[in-house]
């Protein structure tokens, strides 16, 4: 027995641009009973079919996948040859249901067990999609700026400490990190999802931060109160978000601008090095200050 896979056009007639005149037998190997028990299609339209591949010889059943283009031949950047195996260590494995998630993986669901039916399990298998089987998915870091290595791909960087949320301009193959965290970039390429793993940023610190006329502090080092002036686009009339971090990166405290000025309660902060980030729409400013 083989996988077998028809295709039909509306009026019920084989559709003959598919496989050989409708039709596509896949032999999994010379030695083995092939047999789809169940089917799904991807979001590109490639067409998945699981079941079982039996090793007649051996009496040994597998979870058996195979992938399919649109035009029935088989994928071959899916598995090996666009074929999988799988072997649960028992002797007689099958699949009969398949559903894929909406990052493209594929969960397989079965049986599993001995030959001599003296006992079943329930199987299932998750299987990546391997449309990046060949891609290089490592990031290169050079102190705040990440590099994704795989190119002409889309890509969304994304906070690996706050539930993968999107970053602001995080779409680009290279992300310049603007606070120390965790990030990752996620790949996709059609129907095709895949994220990278996770990078530590923590090299930000007050030398990578520019000093602004836009923003003045005073008294400049503080103690217990400071105030800001405000002056980006050239009047003292903006509204804006103002942010105070610690020299490695953590957000202390936050305030907004009114009318170009804001006043920062520092009294419960240690001594030290901080700087001054003011968000007005767009635009952002930075400058450092010291308590005392």
């Amino acid at each position: 027995m083989n996988f077998g896979l028809v295709r039909y056009n509306v009026d019920g007639n084989l559709d003959e641009s598919f496989g050989d005149d409708g039709v596509v037998i896949t032999n999994f190997d010379t030695l083995t009973g092939d047999v789809g028990l169940a089917l799904a299609i991807q979001t590109d339209g490639k067409i998945i079919v699981a079941g079982q591949s039996y090793t007649v010889c051996f009496g040994i059943g597998y979870f058996a996948l195979a992938r399919y283009n649109t035009n029935g031949t088989l994928d071959t950047t899916f598995g090996i040859g666009g074929l999988v195996n799988t072997d649960f260590g028992y002797s007689h494995d099958a699949a009969f249901a398949m559903a894929i998630q909406p990052d493209g993986k594929i969960i397989a669901g079965g049986q599993s067990g001995p030959n001599d039916l003296s006992r079943r399990y329930f199987g299932l298998a998750r299987y990546l999609n391997d449309c990046f089987y060949a891609t290089d998915k490592s990031i290169i870091q050079s102190s705040n700026i990440l590099t994704a290595v795989a190119a002409d791909l889309t890509y969304q960087w994304v906070d690996c400490e706050n539930d993968y949320m999107p970053v602001a301009d995080g779409t680009n193959q290279t992300y310049t990190v603007t606070q120390n965290g965790t990030y990752a970039v996620i790949f996709t390429d059609g129907a095709c999802v895949d994220t990278s793993e996770c990078v530590v940023v923590n090299t930000l610190d007050i030398t990578s931060v520019n000093k602004s006329t836009a923003i003045t502090a005073f008294p400049n080092p503080f103690a217990e109160t400071l105030t800001l002036n405000v002056n980006i686009d050239g009047t003292n009339n903006l509204t804006g978000e103002i942010f105070l971090y610690n020299n490695l990166g953590e957000l202390i405290l936050t305030t907004q601008a009114i009318n170009g000025k804001a006043v920062f309660n520092t009294a419960g902060l240690f001594p030290g090095v901080y700087v001054v980030n003011c968000l007005v729409g767009d635009v952002s400013r930075n400058l450092v200050v010291v308590k005392r």
